[in-house]
């Protein structure tokens, strides 16, 4: 039951259209959302046999990594098409810390040490930038690595930063003998812009479980999710 007021203003009632454009595509892109289910259930799968691991630091990207996959899918499934780009950087960015994290067992203390100083803060900029990140991927695999760059720049011009695919996506222009009128979309309706953001989705989602597999190769042969990864990833 909704409460009382629900949907009266312009806030609740945009979060109202959300949910059932939400519910729309559950009914009416039920490959994606099953496409969905299943990597987010690969996800939960690792995260809950990760007990006893040595990289037991870099669990707690994984974990995050995850919370913004969920988050990514709901923005994509409702429509939010740049902000789902937004958090679907979120998502490649927590598992190449927790890649890079987990082969220099140094940089811990530095990335918790942030805050100490300036000195402190400059130094995990310095270290923690998204191009030695993806090098240090490039090092370990560099077929992942090619995936995983080109994966990133695509959040990037599509919603990651304020750039001008992401704001032309979602406007649109009539004319008229007086005027030329635009529209910003806040909810994408079924149109490519959705369709190439639900296709993102799921390819992020598997190749951030990719770069973790690297973390945690042992524990993800043993329960079989190697070869569930390899069959998810194809068709994608």
């Amino acid at each position: 039951m909704k409460p009382t007021g629900w949907g009266d203003d312009s806030l609740s009632e945009f979060i109202e259209k959300a949910i059932h454009n939400t519910y729309a595509s559950f009914d009416g892109l039920k490959d994606w959302y099953n496409r969905f289910k299943d990597i987010h259930l690969v996800f939960q799968h690792i995260a809950n046999n990760l007990d006893r691991t040595n990289d037991w630091f870099a669990s707690f990207f994984l974990y995050r990594s995850h919370a913004a996959f969920l988050a990514g899918v709901r923005l994509a499934l409702s429509g939010q098409v740049p902000e789902a780009y937004m958090v679907f950087r979120g998502c490649i960015e927590n598992a190449l810390y927790g890649l890079y994290i987990s082969k220099n067992s140094e940089s811990i203390k530095t990335w918790l040490s942030r805050h100490d100083d300036k000195k402190s803060k400059d130094k995990v900029r310095s270290e923690f930038t998204i191009g030695k990140l993806l090098r240090f991927l490039e090092n370990e695999n560099p077929e992942l690595f090619k995936i995983t760059l080109s994966l990133y720049e695509r959040t990037i011009d599509l919603g990651g930063h304020p750039n001008e695919q992401a704001f032309l996506s979602m406007i649109k222009m009539t004319r008229s003998e007086s005027m030329i009128k635009f529209d910003s979309i806040y909810l994408m309706g079924n149109e490519p812009p959705l369709a190439l953001c639900l296709k993102s989705c799921a390819q992020i989602g598997i190749n951030a479980l990719f770069v973790f597999q690297i973390i945690y190769k042992e524990r993800f042969d043993i329960l079989g999710l190697s070869d569930k990864l390899n069959m998810m990833k194809q068709g994608l």
